[in-house]
C-alpha cells in the first residue's frame, strides 16, 4: 500500500463522519452529503496522489484541508442545482438524545433540538456555514479560516454576527411558542 492510500484509509477513519455531517447540514439532503463525502476523499486521493511531494504532505493539516475540499463540493452543488428557498430537512439534527436523559426531559431535550433545526435552516448559508463548523465540527478559528479561505479575524466577525443570528432567531422562537 502507498503512503497516499494508506492516509486516506486513516483520514476517512478520521474525519468522514464530520465532514457528512457538516455536508448534510450545509444541503439539507442526505444522498447529496453521501456524494460530498465520497467526492471529497477521491479528490483528496487524486492530489495525494498526483500533487503532493512528501515534504507537503508533512505540511498537510488534513482536517482543514478536507473540510475545504466538502466545502466548495457543497457550494458547487447548491449553486448547480439551485435549491427551493425552503429546504426540508427530513433527518433530525441529532437522531438520538442523551440516553441519560429521564423521561420528562427527553420530551424537553427534542423540543430544544427541534427550535435550534428551525433556527439553523432560517439562517443564511454563510452563518450556517460558521456556526457549524465551530460548534458542531469543533474548528478552531484558524482552521475554519483555511476552510473558507478567509481571515482568522474576518472567521471571528462571521462567528460573532452567525451567533448574534441564532440567538435572536431562538428567542423569537421561544417567544412564538408562549403565545
Amino acid at each position: 500500500m502507498d503512503v497516499g492510500a494508506g492516509l486516506m484509509e486513516s483520514w476517512m477513519r478520521q474525519y468522514q463522519d464530520q465532514i457528512f455531517s457538516y455536508a448534510w447540514r450545509l444541503t439539507g439532503n442526505h444522498a447529496d452529503a453521501q456524494e460530498i463525502v465520497q467526492d471529497t476523499f477521491l479528490r483528496a486521493h487524486r492530489a495525494l496522489m498526483e500533487r503532493y511531494s512528501q515534504d507537503r504532505l508533512r505540511d498537510l493539516s488534513p482536517r482543514p484541508w478536507l473540510f475545504r475540499i466538502a466545502h466548495n463540493l457543497a457550494l458547487n452543488l447548491l449553486r448547480s442545482r439551485r435549491r427551493r428557498k425552503e429546504e426540508s430537512l427530513s433527518d433530525p439534527l441529532v437522531a438520538e438524545p442523551a440516553s441519560h436523559l429521564c423521561p420528562g426531559s427527553e420530551l424537553s431535550h427534542r423540543q430544544e433540538l427541534g427550535r435550534m433545526e428551525a433556527a439553523l435552516r432560517l439562517l443564511d448559508r454563510g452563518c450556517r456555514e460558521v456556526v457549524l463548523l465551530r460548534f458542531m465540527a469543533e474548528m478552531s478559528y484558524g482552521e475554519i479560516a483555511a476552510v473558507l479561505g478567509a481571515t482568522e479575524a474576518a472567521v471571528r466577525g462571521r462567528v460573532f454576527r452567525a451567533l448574534r443570528r441564532l440567538r435572536r432567531l431562538l428567542k423569537e422562537s421561544e417567544n412564538d411558542n408562549e403565545m
